[in-house]
């Protein structure tokens, strides 16, 4: 019988948390789930995990043991693999709470939508560092206006059709960004969103989670180019643009340069190797308004001085500020 759920994992040196996760996605109160586990060339105990549960659980789980290819590419074979209607993806770090794919799949169903999102908690050494619920208000026309809302892919139900229907997938070149991307072309093609207001989905900050990697932050700019382009071919309007820019400017770009004040987390050595990478990169790769160009080179300039006298908390609650947090 055909799931009624994909749920794909993909799967990197994540022993310490992945048995959490995979528990967390078998305890779910939908029963009618497929669990795709995919390796992507761990150098731990991952593979031996995997195998584990993958014995225990034939049933519901399919098991892909992998050279290791990148995010974007093991979550892209998994959507080739998928037999349900229905795709989720879940970090093999994270994990999720029992109601959450029997709450999604029941709205999904009876609103006849496109996607399904419901808001996220991110969690820090066991405690709640800060949460996120999407409006009930929010429609296919007005997504674009709800700040962070869209940037994940774990905290959203997809329907497989509209993804291959219009050739909807990640940027396998990138690693930064490149959820981002994903969730922000298929918001595009949907006509109806339906909003679950609950936390379900617990996303976990590590110290040494990838988004501190300085080297594949530059990916951001392969990532916001490909969206770019995208966005021109399709002649979408100024507001989606604008939206973007925000993206580009704060989120992404932005919180690089905030990262890299911090001389606690960022190297001198990685600091000089990147910065002027950075700054290279963001004057001379996608197409910006000049206030946003102003804005970028300010905040470049500020991360430096703040660096130099170490006051990147500073920095860190201007960033929030401005963002709205």
């Amino acid at each position: 019988m055909e799931p009624k759920i994909s749920v794909i994992v993909p799967i990197y040196n994540s022993e310490k948390y992945l048995k959490k996760c995979i528990d967390s996605i078998l305890n779910q109160t939908l029963e009618d789930i497929e669990v795709i586990l995919i390796n992507d060339g761990s150098k731990d105990n991952s593979h031996s995990i995997c195998l584990e549960y993958q014995e225990k659980f034939q049933e519901k789980i399919k098991y892909i043991n992998n050279n290791n290819m990148g995010c974007s590419a093991t979550r892209n074979l998994g959507i080739k693999e998928a037999r349900a209607k229905y795709i989720t993806f879940v970090d093999s770090d994270d994990y999720i709470e029992k109601d959450m794919y029997k709450d999604m799949y029941d709205l999904i169903i009876k609103e006849e939508s496109d996607i399904v999102i419901t808001g996220i908690r991110y969690v820090k050494n066991g405690e709640t560092i800060k949460q996120k619920l999407p409006k009930l208000s929010i429609n296919r026309n007005n997504i674009f206006d709800e700040k962070n809302l869209i940037v994940h892919v774990c905290n959203k139900i997809f329907k497989k059709d509209v993804i291959l229907d219009n050739n909807i997938y990640f940027i396998e070149n990138s690693h930064h960004e490149e959820d981002m991307v994903f969730s922000f072309i298929y918001c595009l093609n949907v006509k109806k969103v339906s909003i679950l207001n609950k936390l379900n989905y617990n996303y976990i900050l590590h110290d040494t989670n990838s988004v501190f990697n300085l080297k594949k932050r530059l990916d951001t700019f392969i990532s916001y180019d490909y969206l770019y382009r995208y966005l021109k071919n399709k002649n979408v309007d100024k507001r989606v643009f604008r939206y973007l820019y925000k993206l580009f400017n704060l989120y992404a770009i932005g919180g690089s340069y905030t990262l890299m004040s911090n001389s606690k987390i960022v190297s001198n050595e990685d600091y000089k190797k990147y910065k002027k990478e950075f700054f290279r990169k963001t004057l001379n790769s996608i197409p910006l308004p000049l206030k946003s160009k102003i804005f970028l080179i300010f905040w470049y300039n500020v991360s430096s001085i703040l660096r130099t006298f170490k006051l990147n908390e500073v920095l860190l609650k201007i960033r929030r500020k401005i963002r709205g947090e």
